[in-house]
């Protein structure tokens, strides 16, 4: 089974489903939205390609949106997953916990508008055009 964990935030893929990522490395892809943008980020992204690493998660997208201002742009958000999805063609998507943080649930709304049309028939053109059945289980992240 194919599985796209997607978070707002490098650590959030790991503090969510670290479990799922480890256990089934070869069947996931990671995908983050934002990147933090401060004086850091040189930093997150080896901590983020280490933890990866050690969870043998090999296939990871980083989208480098801007901090803060993830859901800025609500149309090409929304575009984002839906061409990672179209690509991957998992089988199931896993979500972050809508939080307070406006990253957050701009991640979550524009997976779950993912969701739902992928279970339109011939949603993807490389599909079979068969209904899709996805599960879309949410994880609940550190704020």
């Amino acid at each position: 089974m194919r599985r796209l964990v997607t978070a707002p935030y490098k650590d959030d893929e790991g503090m969510g489903c670290g479990g799922l990522l480890a256990t089934f490395p070869d069947k996931c892809t990671a995908v983050v939205l934002a990147v933090v943008l401060a004086e850091g980020s040189p930093t997150r992204r080896r901590e983020f390609a280490r933890a990866m690493d050690v969870l043998g998660v090999t296939r990871t997208r980083e989208l480098d949106l801007p901090d803060g201002a993830a859901g800025a742009d609500v149309l090409a958000l929304a575009r984002l997953p839906d061409e990672i999805c179209a690509e991957l063609e998992p089988e199931e998507l896993h979500l972050p916990f809508p939080s307070l943080h406006q990253d957050h649930i701009a991640a979550y709304e524009a997976g779950m508008r993912t969701a739902r049309l992928a279970t339109s028939p011939g949603h993807f053109p490389r599909g079979t055009g068969r209904r899709r059945r996805w599960s879309c289980p949410t994880w609940r992240s550190a704020t």
